[in-house]
């Protein structure tokens, strides 16, 4: 794969970055990729070669391609981790990726430092429990300020929202934003909101998730570091195990070997699990009428208060005492609700774990029940999908034969 010509221009209200896409061991036709932020923010978007390489580089190795070449100076220590990310991917995810070996990672050279004129944070925020959580313990109060604490938050129209071919997002984008308004700026935090294309060169909702969302978001810090010294990213919030977190594309392990030398993304409050983080939110009525947890909501609903993120954030709150219907869709939480939703991870079955242990008392006993049941279900579609069942072998032993035809 090759990236050039990367270029900044100016459309009406909105500064552009661009640059052109041309693969060289696959057919796909020429594409490019665009970042573009509303000229009103101030900010100025960094031409910067490393923003595109991360942009570029798991689609890239997902469809095969020998090398990755980008038309412009280097980050040298982004260039000698990343190979170190894509191994891990690789071990997490071989199904996602065509090729044992990594692509040859090729630019112009070393890029010189760059230093932005104040040592300032942004935080990505998507309105979600965990982006919240880092909003809330970050910045101050417009009535307590302090100089050190978190100015800006980034969201981004083209991951989430409207990231599939075909999708818009534009009215739900502007939904979320409008909705998030009063609660940023009860904090004094200017909301920074980029769109982009990037996510269309490889759309598959599973690989973004697994192996594309991280590098993404890589780039995107890497578009902000002539203002700022380092992003904030929160971690996904499943109690600590072994292995910190399931692996996902987002693991701080990733972080670690996607960072520049001089833009790091930061993922602050590791420990602190996605039920304690609604903890803190419980306590903020704005952020409440802010929440957005769910990837089947648009303008008008940011929440349909059914999924299986719906369910299980509403059950979180209302163990914390708040009832959530208000900010779901005015749908009721009760056990019918539990046994209508199926787990879809064991990184949810955790967090609904953790609060299981909170159902205590007779009057919580039809939704522990619900719950117990819930997680009953997903440790039997785990025996299915791993083969640990007659179904499940009879399926394995179809797709093997599949594999070989």
């Amino acid at each position: 794969m090759r990236l050039h010509q990367i270029d900044r221009f100016r459309e009406g209200d909105t500064q552009v970055l661009r640059c052109s896409v041309d693969w060289e061991d696959c057919a796909r036709p020429s594409s490019e990729i665009r970042f573009s932020l509303p000229v009103h923010t101030g900010l100025t978007l960094d031409p910067c070669a490393d923003a595109f390489l991360l942009a570029a580089l798991a689609p890239a190795f997902a469809a095969g391609e020998r090398r990755l070449r980008v038309e412009g100076a280097l980050c040298p220590q982004l260039l000698q981790n990343l190979p170190t990310a894509l191994a891990i991917l690789r071990q997490w995810f071989p199904q996602d990726f065509a090729s044992p070996h990594n692509p040859r990672l090729e630019g112009n050279g070393a890029r010189a430092a760059r230093h932005p004129p104040a040592d300032a944070s942004f935080a990505f925020y998507s309105g979600g429990v965990d982006s919240t959580h880092l909003l809330l313990a970050h910045s101050a109060t417009l009535a307590a300020p302090q100089p050190q604490h978190l100015r800006h938050v980034l969201s981004v129209q083209g991951f989430d929202i409207g990231g599939r071919v075909g999708q818009d997002g534009s009215a739900t984008f502007a939904d979320f934003c409008q909705r998030a308004r009063p609660l940023l700026d009860s904090r004094g935090l200017q909301l920074l909101p980029l769109s982009t294309n990037l996510r269309h060169l490889d759309d598959r909702p599973g690989f973004w998730g697994h192996s594309f969302v991280g590098f993404a978001l890589a780039a995107v810090a890497q578009l902000m570091g002539q203002h700022f010294a380092r992003a904030l990213l929160a971690t996904p919030g499943e109690p600590l195990s072994a292995p910190i977190q399931a692996p996902f594309g987002t693991h701080p392990t990733l972080a670690v070997y996607s960072n520049s030398a001089d833009m790091p993304v930061l993922m602050p409050y590791l420990e602190v699990s996605r039920f304690q983080r609604l903890g803190l939110i419980a306590h903020y009525p704005l952020a409440l009428a802010a929440l957005r947890v769910c990837f089947f909501s648009d303008e008008g609903r940011p929440n349909c208060g059914r999924c299986e993120k719906c369910v299980r954030t509403q059950l979180g709150l209302r163990l914390h005492g708040i009832d959530p219907a208000v900010f779901f869709s005015d749908v009721v939480l009760d056990a019918g609700l539990i046994d209508q939703t199926d787990l879809g991870s064991d990184s949810s079955a955790a967090m609904v774990e953790e609060m299981l242990a909170q159902l205590q008392g007779p009057a919580w006993r039809p939704l522990r029940q619900a719950v117990l049941r819930q997680l009953a279900r997903w440790q039997r579609h785990k025996r299915w999908r791993e083969g640990r069942t007659l179904g499940g072998r009879l399926r394995s032993l179809k797709r093997r034969w599949l594999d070989g035809g």
